[in-house]
């Protein structure tokens, strides 16, 4: 009986000594790691919105468009290759890239935020789990196919469509850079946690 007693207690001292280096690592390492890494993606998502200027300005295309027929006057071969260039131009390429890149910072918060479970820090866990709303995701998912709605409409020469394709993708972009701004406040409560303590 002795011998596992013995076992027992030192199976929990070398456990409590495993868990103590880690927090002192984590502690000394990993936090100002995380600190600056989401300072970096706080300030990241704070540069990288559509500027309600711009937001404004397809807008006003948009009513531009849809009151005049300016697209009649637009020869086909012409709105042929502006819709080409919508559909693989740089805006296409931006959105994709900012998809990639917005899956990728949702992937490292949710990693990051089992090194603080296992610190028995749930409150920065749970910041760092839910950062990101799963709505951020599915409005930038939900561009592309509106990107592809609008070069169609443009090949057509569809006046009214394309005004209403650019509303709405005015409308997903202010609803975008809503849910980041929301996104980058999640992760400066975090920061502020961890700064704290």
């Amino acid at each position: 009986m002795n011998k596992r007693l013995i076992i027992i207690i030192a199976v929990i001292i070398t456990a409590l000594g495993t868990y103590g280096s880690y927090y002192a690592y984590a502690t000394a390492y990993l936090i100002p790691k995380d600190i600056e890494l989401l300072k970096d993606e706080i300030k990241t998502i704070n540069e990288s919105g559509t500027y309600n200027d711009e937001i404004t300005s397809l807008e006003r295309q948009a009513d531009r468009i849809e009151n005049s027929s300016l697209l009649n006057s637009i020869p086909l071969s012409e709105r042929q290759k502006q819709a080409n260039s919508l559909e693989n131009g740089q805006g296409m390429q931006s959105l994709n890239n900012t998809l990639k890149e917005l899956e990728q910072n949702i992937t490292t918060t949710k990693e990051m935020s089992l090194g603080y479970d296992l610190l028995l820090r749930g409150d920065i866990a749970a910041g760092l789990k839910y950062a990101y709303s799963d709505e951020i995701v599915t409005t930038l998912n939900n561009m592309d196919p509106l990107m592809n709605k609008l070069a169609q409409d443009l090949r057509n020469g569809n006046s009214k469509a394309v005004a209403e394709d650019l509303r709405e993708l005015a409308g997903a972009l202010r609803t975008f850079n809503k849910q980041e701004q929301i996104s980058a406040n999640n992760l400066q409560d975090v920061v502020n946690k961890l700064e704290a303590k």
